[in-house]
């Protein structure tokens, strides 16, 4: 979308977000490579924008201000999601150079993974190991992403008093 900087405010800090939209989801897609992650990078820079954004600017300045917090918004969530995996696998697996209590770590792994309902096992294999977002996973199990957000939810505090128990 080419804006031209010289371009005068439009009236209204809706019209301008209505106008730029296309634009800010097209950018997100590019940046998430996921729709849905798309979609909500692209509405949670909207909500910044109607709470926190400069009241006066050309479009071309709102463009850029939107720019920046999409890109910000999108590495937040990959930090989260690089985060949680990180506990998560902290607190399922102990780390060593033995390959003999690597082979026990995975065995204990899998068999705490058995222990667990079906659809909150699936959304953990889903999530960690294909790394699939929690939109496809949605499209995959025919359920909403709050699902399976709440089954992944579920699943980490299953596994971590599966794992952390003194008999493990």
């Amino acid at each position: 979308m080419e804006v031209n900087p010289d371009t005068p405010p439009v009236e209204s800090l809706d019209d301008q977000l209505r106008v730029l939209y296309p634009w800010a989801l097209t950018t997100a897609r590019l940046l998430t490579k996921s729709d849905q992650e798309a979609r909500d990078v692209v509405q949670d820079a909207m909500i910044r924008a109607l709470e926190r954004a400069p009241a006066v600017q050309t479009l071309a300045e709102r463009r850029a201000w939107l720019r920046t917090t999409i890109t910000r918004l999108h590495l937040n969530y990959i930090r989260r999601r690089r985060n949680e995996l990180r506990a998560l696998l902290r607190s399922i697996t102990r780390v060593t150079t033995n390959p003999i209590e690597v082979a026990d770590s995975s065995l204990l792994v899998l068999q705490a993974l058995a222990a667990i309902p079906p659809r909150q096992r699936a959304c953990v294999v889903l999530r960690y190991y294909e790394d699939l977002p929690e939109a496809d996973i949605a499209r995959a199990l025919r359920v909403s992403v709050g699902t399976v957000k709440a089954h992944l939810s579920q699943a980490r505090a299953k596994l971590r008093g599966l794992l952390d128990s003194p008999g493990v």
